[in-house]
């Protein structure tokens, strides 16, 4: 999974096949796992 960061500094928990990323200008990459 890939773990998101925003400027609230909510995380959001996104499957590698599911496109269902949140678009955002503060969004900041935390890290990704695969």
């Amino acid at each position: 999974k890939r773990r998101f960061k925003l400027s609230d500094f909510r995380l959001f928990y996104v499957d590698e096949d599911n496109d269902h990323i949140p678009i955002d200008h503060n969004l900041e990459f935390v890290d990704a796992v695969k």
